[in-house]
């Protein structure tokens, strides 16, 4: 399967950027249940890993939060319990750190999708083919002890660059708080793309959510740099890595 692209604003998602360059929404809609993620969504340069503390091998997996009856009742919406995202919204597919990779048939799909619980969980690595200068994106069932563990390490060719805790979204005077955000059991919410102006950087090439436990996600943005801005071969990479 390929994975979805879209101009954001046709996906009614607000984004701002000095840059020229159209930011892209990838969502999972494409995906089963339980389907093992590994190089659906290439065409849009995105790889995606996971990696579970608890064990070895794990893969990120799609849940489909419009099911009943699953093993994660609080990725089951709608109806959100709060959050930004109106509770009514069908998010459909998100993804997750798996807390098993049972395949009984060997079919790509595991046979009782759940994300990891234990606190921290594991890692989210979203890799992109071209170096890109904003991130945003859904998050559900972000609780408070979770949340606490949480943050994103933005690199630019394998270097740590940048890093915003998920604290900082709710926590008043930080640079990336918004009072819509609220987190807690069964909440849903869209966190603003961050830019590379607001992270005080050129630009990344990958992003590692820290999972500090269960939640999952849906709808990446990224804003790919403007072509100007893209410096081919090695001498460019050096260039790019020195204005950090």
């Amino acid at each position: 399967m390929t994975g979805a692209r879209f101009v954001c604003a046709c996906a009614g998602l607000a984004v701002f950027s000095s840059a020229s360059a159209e930011p892209i929404l990838t969502s999972f809609e494409s995906l089963t249940h339980g389907e093992i993620i590994t190089t659906q969504f290439s065409d849009v340069g995105m790889s995606i890993a996971a990696e579970n503390f608890q064990f070895a091998g794990a893969m990120p997996i799609a849940f489909n939060s419009n099911l009943l009856g699953t093993s994660d009742p609080d990725l089951q919406g709608p109806s959100w319990s709060k959050g930004n995202i109106a509770p009514g919204t069908n998010l459909g597919n998100l993804i997750i750190i798996p807390e098993n990779m049972v395949d009984a048939n060997g079919d790509g799909i595991v046979d009782d999708p759940d994300d990891e619980a234990a606190r921290p969980a594991g890692d989210l690595k979203f890799t992109f083919a071209d170096v890109m200068t904003g991130f945003g994106f859904d998050v559900v069932d972000m609780e408070g002890p979770v949340r606490e563990m949480t943050s994103l390490e933005f690199l630019l060719f394998g270097d740590s660059v940048a890093t915003v805790d998920f604290n900082e979204f709710v926590t008043p005077g930080s640079d990336f708080y918004d009072s819509t955000v609220k987190f807690g059991n069964n909440s849903a919410n869209r966190i603003s793309v961050l830019t590379a102006d607001d992270l005080g950087i050129s630009g990344f090439t990958s992003v590692v959510i820290h999972v500090g436990g269960s939640a999952a996600y849906d709808n990446i943005v990224v804003i790919p740099a403007p072509a100007s801005g893209l410096l081919l071969g090695l001498g460019g990479f050096a260039a790019i890595r020195r204005r950090r």
